[in-house]
């Protein structure tokens, strides 16, 4: 129900907590990876709502740490959300063109650049069996159409572009 991500600048983990079993949670905690101590992260900004079974990565050249999806004991989700972890300041980047659907329980990979989205369920348990690529430099040139998707399923690839 959680997630935790190295970030290399910090030799921290952080653990964005998803629940406890009794409530949906939506704190942040770091873990010294050289004193073993823990701390809680102080942040400003739009924060994730409430969710578990969410994904998240981290990419190492920006150093921002992406929340994608979950669920919030209501409903799926596909919101997305960057911690700058240099200055705690999270941020809720416009997204144009095509949104994975809302989904739970999918992975999150980050590699040179982008965000590899794959799998999940969604509504009535229904599993997926996608990939969806982020590329960061895409949301950063054209703030206003920042995803560029591109969706490979098991007989093609589709590239799906900001309208």
């Amino acid at each position: 129900m959680h997630s935790a991500d190295f970030i290399r600048d910090r030799n921290e983990i952080y653990l964005f907590r998803g629940g406890n079993g009794r409530e949906y949670l939506n704190d942040l905690h770091a873990l010294d990876c050289a004193t073993y101590t823990w701390r809680t992260v102080s942040t400003r900004g739009e924060a994730p709502r409430q969710r578990a079974n969410h994904s998240s990565a981290v990419l190492e050249e920006t150093a921002e740490l992406f929340i994608f999806g979950g669920w919030n004991g209501r409903e799926r989700l596909n919101d997305i959300h960057i911690l700058d972890t240099k200055t705690g300041v999270w941020s809720r980047p416009h997204v144009g063109g095509d949104l994975p659907y809302p989904r739970a329980g999918m992975t999150l990979t980050a590699l040179r650049g982008r965000l590899y989205l794959f799998g999940g369920s969604g509504t009535s348990s229904k599993c997926f069996n996608d990939l969806q690529i982020l590329d960061r430099k895409e949301m950063v040139s054209n703030i206003s159409d920042v995803f560029n998707v591109s969706v490979v399923t098991s007989r093609k690839l589709l590239n799906v572009s900001p309208r």
